[in-house]
């Protein structure tokens, strides 16, 4: 096959090396990950884009300095306008809301933020500019068809050999991959298995290489059956309806393997839930995603279109929101306390947060791209080779956007829609008639800017990566030494060490907690230990440190809910009068306030409310709290638990063990809710619900002492001697040097009354 250079130009040896970079990342994007349990795979995959677009770009800049061209069809400005325009909303909408490090970057290169998109065009630019010709395409191609024949070999050496095998310590579960979820490495495979079946057909390919691609094929369709992802099948049997159609019509022959893998297809479609439900279990697969549905997201898009029509709420900010919008009922399931950072689908999540500017941007490039696929791929031109990569460049692209409208695809996949996009507008430029080389020399005092620009924002981000992963290390280094080694000093250190290098508001969060532990640590163990000097100072100086990690939080991002709850905690444990420490029980409210702005609907919220009263001593304002708690979670344990002991400190008995069987009737085998439940019908004398539910608590814990003393008591009261003696001959055996058991029992042995007075209204 003969190569058709665009053209001979200066500096080629910095564009063939930009080229080479190119084709290790084909090579490693679907089996790079690092080592460390620090660093997800999506963050390592996310390290290697950034790396290769940077220094991609670099290369490209000094070819283009000794070249000043660019290539591009006729339709020179409609492409520029392709490659930049989803970009420049971006950046619009983050300038519009401050433009900070979270709308950038995010917490590891965010696919929502508007670096990633800022990445994701310049490198589908570069990948257009730096492919010359069909063979470098077909190159990048084979070498991504090889690495999913790897990939393929670790998925199914994890299927044989258990979970444990190959994990790294980061692969956990038997679904846990490179790609992302499970459903992500199905949309994976398709691309395989598309690209594999139509550069099969070709007649100029030698055999080794037709037997890798049948066995890409075989391995495509196993895991595909593995994943069983019902959106996948129907692209794939749209696809092979089209090929087969488009075979017929224009090769005039008739494709045996597409009407298979379409009738393959079909076949999952209608039956793959039956089909899954058998397969599952003997795979021992368990897959779950949860994200809002599709009418959930629209209104979240209709809500927040109102109040920031052009700009949206900004990148990367879906969950904020989600905080705002989300239906009512939502509390009333297990996703009542759940942040998404998406809805149904990623487009539609971009929509949100970039507004109509954003909407308008992604139709341009949609549309733009779809006129040159109908118009330049199908294009019947001589060289049938350079016409399959064209087609096939186009159709995989156009596969990729697709489920990017359905679905949120993870950050790999997102960047191989880049990257094909990339490669189909390079396959329009091979050999094509109306390809211009732009060759102003007036134009360079313009891109050189620009060019410039991009670099520092490429060399920022580099340098940001590497803090990243600096301070990740710190931040795992600090967690296990506070939750594994239990040593809250070197836990603090450590966390330090993080915040100096990448001052994050998740690191001055989990530094308040430390500190809070380091209170609690002092209060409880070193009160009667130390001096009043001694203990006053840790006491203050860990109390000090909370209040000013807390606050950094908050200044980081006030618009997270979860910074202002921390430093909500940090006065709440300091609220109560005993510490007598001025203005927590205000300061705690004022932070929960704010975290209820943001977040109105979380009843968790109005529960901490509830806890700070307490703290003050407020039993009534504590229990106007619990009920509007309740009134968003009506099946909120943790609050009827609450209420319960509210109700009881407000001498409302009755009310507290109405408090206490509705937690019971939602979680009927919680055991600190039977134990609750069991006290309260025993303080109002209802001795034989109480014994009904001492004996099911003791069924499921039977060394449950309290359990078993309350117990006792009960059957005394009515009259089961025989069994109250037993239950506490045991208590005597497990408690032996306990006294208020042994009176007991020498009473019950004795004969007398163990009660100090009249046990009226028995039940």
């Amino acid at each position: 096959m003969e190569s058709e250079v665009l053209g001979q130009n200066q500096g080629e040896w910095f564009k063939k090396r930009a080229f080479s970079l190119l084709l290790v990342f084909s090579l490693l994007i679907s089996i790079f990950f690092i080592p460390l349990n620090f660093i997800t795979p999506q963050f390592g995959s996310s390290i290697l884009f950034i790396f290769t677009t940077a220094i991609v770009f670099i290369l490209y800049f000094i070819w283009w300095t000794k070249n000043n061209s660019i290539y591009f069809l006729k339709q020179k400005k409609l492409t520029i306008l392709a490659f930049v325009i989803v970009p420049l909303t971006y950046f619009l909408s983050a300038f519009a809301h401050g433009l900070s490090r979270l709308q950038f970057f995010g917490y590891t290169f965010d696919i929502n933020s508007s670096g990633f998109i800022l990445f994701g065009f310049l490198f589908m630019f570069l990948v257009s500019q730096i492919f010359n010709n069909k063979i470098q395409i077909f190159y990048s191609i084979f070498l991504i068809i090889a690495s999913s024949i790897i990939l393929s070999i670790f998925i199914l050496l994890r299927f044989i050999f258990g979970t444990g095998f190959l994990s790294f310590g980061i692969f956990n579960d038997i679904t846990s991959n490179i790609i992302g979820s499970w459903n992500n490495l199905g949309i994976f495979y398709g691309i395989i298995l598309i690209l594999s079946t139509q550069l099969l057909k070709l007649s100029d390919i030698n055999k080794i290489v037709k037997i890798i691609f049948s066995l890409s094929i075989v391995i495509s369709l196993l895991i595909l059956t593995f994943v069983n992802f019902n959106l996948i099948w129907i692209i794939l049997a749209t696809y092979f309806l089209f090929d087969l159609i488009y075979s017929i019509y224009s090769e005039r022959k008739f494709s045996k393997i597409s009407l298979l893998l379409l009738c393959l297809s079909i076949v999952f479609v209608i039956w793959g839930g039956t089909i899954g439900n058998y397969l599952s279990p003997k795979l021992k697969i368990t897959n779950v995603e949860i994200r809002p549905s599709f009418a959930i997201s629209y209104e979240i898009l209709k809500n927040t279109l109102q109040s920031n029509f052009w700009l949206g709420s900004g990148p990367n900010t879906f969950n904020l929101e989600w905080l705002k919008y989300k239906p009512e009922n939502i509390g009333q399931t297990a996703f009542w306390n759940t942040n998404f950072s998406d809805g149904s689908s990623l487009i539609l999540s971009y929509i949100i947060t970039t507004g109509t500017l954003g909407l308008l941007g992604w139709i341009f490039f949609f549309g733009f791209f779809i006129y040159l696929g109908i118009k330049y791929a199908f294009l019947n031109i001589e060289d049938n080779f350079t016409r399959y990569i064209r087609i096939q460049a186009f159709l995989i692209s156009l596969y990729l956007w697709i489920v990017s409208i359905f679905y949120v695809p993870s950050a790999i996949i997102l960047m191989l829609a880049f990257f094909f996009t990339g490669l189909f507008f390079s396959s329009i430029l091979i050999g094509n008639e109306d390809l211009k080389i732009i060759k102003n020399k007036k134009g360079k005092y313009i891109i050189y800017p620009i060019f410039s620009l991009i670099l520092i924002i490429l060399l920022y981000t580099l340098y940001i990566s590497g803090q990243n992963v600096r301070s990740l290390y710190y931040f795992k280094k600090s967690s296990d030494a506070l939750n594994i080694d239990k040593n809250v000093e070197a836990s603090e250190d450590y966390i330090e060490k993080a915040i100096s290098i990448f001052p994050e508001d998740t690191y001055y969060r989990a530094l308040a907690e430390i500190e809070l532990q380091k209170i609690t640590n002092v209060v409880n163990e070193n009160r009667n230990k130390i001096s009043k000097a001694d203990f006053e100072k840790q006491f203050n100086d860990a109390l000090t440190k909370a209040m000013q990690a807390g606050i950094s939080a908050k200044n980081i991002d006030k618009q997270n809910y979860l910074n202002w709850l921390s430093l909500g905690r940090v006065y709440e444990l300091v609220s109560v009068p005993q510490l007598n420490v001025a203005g927590a029980y205000e300061s705690a409210k004022l932070a929960y306030t704010e975290a209820l702005k943001i977040n109105p609907k979380n009843a968790g919220i109005l529960l901490l409310f509830s806890r700070v009263a307490i703290n003050h001593g407020n039993l009534e304002e504590a229990k106007t709290y619990a009920e509007q708690s309740i009134s968003l979670k009506d099946n909120y344990l943790d609050a009827y638990m609450l209420l319960s002991q509210i109700d009881l400190g407000l001498g409302d008995a009755q009310g507290a063990l109405a408090a206490a069987k509705k937690a019971n009737e939602i979680s009927p085998n919680n055991q600190n809710v039977l134990y609750q439940l069991g006290v309260l019908e025993f303080n109002v004398l209802d001795f034989k619900n109480a014994i009904d539910t001492f004996v099911k608590l003791l069924s499921i814990n039977s060394q449950y002492d309290n359990a078993k003393y309350y117990l006792g008591i009960s059957y005394e009261a009515i009259g089961e001697h025989q069994k109250a003696l037993d239950l506490f001959l045991n208590l005597e055996k497990n408690n032996p040097n306990n006294s208020q058991v042994e009176t007991i029992l020498e009473k019950l042995i004795a004969g007398k009354s163990i009660f100090t007075s009249p046990t009226k209204n028995k039940k």
